[in-house]
């Protein structure tokens, strides 16, 4: 879709081969006739020329892709980048360490003062151990058994997390007439968040305060004097955190109105796209049903056929841009807007020939930056 297009080649760039560049030098002088006014050496020596030129600019235009798309919260891989980029709507939660309680206890018929002090290492005893350091000193004061004490992984991570009753062996310090224990298990171990999770958290907020500005914004088209059913704001056209807004007007002025209007009201970079709708024309077929009983006189056809055409292009204007038109409500509206003046029996629409436009229900879909108009209306009517 030309909308979507137009959007990739702003954003996205495409970086040539060493090849192409070469052909598009070529392609830019009268590269034959040049070349044949001059030696073969002379012609080898420009074509490596041309050849190592365009490796280098190749090069140059890879770099400047890599800084384009790491610029760009959805495009960018660099951890950092999007940390940075997820900034001020989202704040990435960093790697923590566990925390657990120890239990130290004195060794039967061991007597005195004892010092575990800060910075003890305790660990599990499997092949790989999960190490934890206590953060300050303890004591076991003569006739006391037991003493607890705080202690924190020494790496962080989720896998620094253990089990109760399996932090049994003290190591660096080596303190004597103890042991040790976990009563409990270990918390607040925590991995640093990925790409992909921040992204997500940064994407929501930037969507949720665009949510929250909605009234406002709605608000602020309004005052201008753009009802809600002649624009669509399309949220993640063209994919998550970007967003496009589509008005149905012939005025560019207008919708430069209108970007104005949304800027004040939502933060910056929730819309990136603004364009005039494209406008589809149909021509549509009515199939309407009276009872023989109460046929309508010809003039009295002929009012009906007015009504029921001013009463559909109503109920389009008011379908919106970008929105799919559902049938069947349609003709629940029209049966509306004129059973109180007619007697109508049923009212069909004619959609079979809008096969690439429809779903298996005969709706009418359009793309999110289309907008219907309805070009001729034919109405039949049959007394049954």
């Amino acid at each position: 879709m030309w909308v979507r297009n137009q959007l990739r080649e702003v954003c996205q760039l495409s970086v040539r081969t060493e090849d192409e560049i070469r052909q598009s030098l070529i392609d830019r002088g009268d590269y034959t006739n040049f070349m044949s006014s001059i030696e073969f050496q002379e012609r080898g020596r420009l074509d490596i020329q041309y050849s190592c030129l365009g490796a280098e600019i190749s090069e140059f235009e890879r770099d400047i892709e890599e800084i384009t798309n790491e610029s760009d919260l959805i495009k960018a891989t660099g951890y950092q980048n999007v940390v940075n980029l997820a900034s001020p709507f989202y704040v990435a939660s960093q790697a923590s360490k566990s925390q657990v309680i120890l239990t130290f206890t004195r060794d039967k018929d061991v007597e005195g003062d004892i010092l575990i002090p800060r910075g003890t290492y305790v660990e599990n005893p499997d092949i790989n151990p999960i190490q934890y350091q206590t953060v300050s000193d303890a004591w076991l004061y003569h006739g006391q058994n037991t003493v607890k004490v705080l202690a924190r992984s020494v790496k962080t991570g989720l896998d620094t997390m253990v089990k109760a009753n399996t932090l049994t062996v003290i190591t660096n310090n080596l303190v004597e007439n103890v042991t040790v224990n976990n009563a409990i298990e270990s918390w607040g171990g925590r991995d640093a968040e990925d790409i992909a999770s921040i992204k997500r958290g940064a994407l929501s907020a930037k969507y949720s305060m665009e949510k929250g500005n909605r009234r406002a914004l709605v608000k602020a088209l309004n005052d201008i004097g753009i009802d809600y059913w002649r624009y669509n704001l399309s949220e993640h056209e063209f994919g998550e955190g970007t967003g496009a807004f589509f008005l149905d007007t012939n005025n560019a002025e207008e919708l430069q109105d209108a970007q104005l209007a949304i800027e004040q009201v939502v933060g910056f970079g929730i819309y990136r796209v603004y364009q005039i709708a494209t406008p589809l024309e149909f021509d549509m077929t009515f199939d309407i049903e009276v009872s023989s009983e109460t046929d309508l006189l010809p003039n009295v056809r002929d009012q009906l056929k007015i009504d029921l055409e001013e009463a559909f292009r109503t109920v389009v204007l008011a379908n919106g841009v970008g929105q799919k038109l559902v049938i069947s409500r349609v003709v629940n509206e029209l049966l509306d807007a004129l059973l109180s003046k007619y007697e109508l029996t049923s009212i069909e629409i004619d959609t079979s020939s809008y096969t690439d436009k429809k779903d298996e229900k005969g709706n009418i879909i359009i793309e999110s930056y289309e907008v219907i108009k309805v070009a001729n209306v034919t109405v039949n009517i049959n007394a049954v």
